[in-house]
């Protein structure tokens, strides 16, 4: 079958399975952005216990070996000197490695971004939940912009890529 290039880049004649199959190295196959009623919560933490905040992306991956890459944003508030973290809990644990965090000096609202990855090691549907803890100073810390988000985002994101290895 010929090839034909249009001036748009689109490319006919290619079988796109063959042609997937055909490319080497690294590359999205698959974007999930998680629905805003599964990241507008609101959550409040001063113990120093790390909890989930609620906030979750769904993936299914097409291969075990893929890897899956979770992102997004938060609104962060403390307490003037508090420190809080966030990390990814991936169902079996929360992960100590890729953390971020704030340290509020004057108890305004901060936005804070999060990456974290893993091996997808299943086919089946992996439930990425983002965790808080107030690791440092005294008072509250709080996650999401206000307790009644409505049918907003809340001032949050969080979405997952699968990516061939």
């Amino acid at each position: 079958m010929a090839l034909t290039l249009h001036p748009s880049g689109k490319i006919d004649g290619i079988n796109n399975d063959n042609f997937d199959e055909s490319l080497t190295g690294s590359r999205v196959i698959q974007y999930v952005q998680a629905p805003y009623t599964d990241v507008n919560n609101r959550h409040s933490e001063s113990a120093g216990n790390w909890e989930s905040t609620g906030n979750h992306v769904d993936i299914t991956p097409t291969n075990t070996n893929n890897i899956i890459i979770i992102g997004g944003y938060i609104t962060a508030y403390s307490d003037a000197n508090a420190v809080q973290a966030f990390g990814i809990n991936n169902g079996s644990s929360t992960d100590a490695i890729w953390r971020c965090g704030i340290e509020n000096k004057d108890s305004g609202w901060y936005p804070v971004n999060f990456t974290w990855n893993q091996t997808a090691g299943t086919t089946n549907q992996l439930t990425f939940t983002l965790y808080h803890a107030r690791v440092g100073g005294s008072g509250n810390s709080y996650m999401g912009w206000t307790s009644s988000p409505g049918t907003s985002a809340n001032w949050a994101n969080m979405w997952a890529m699968e990516v061939v290895a």
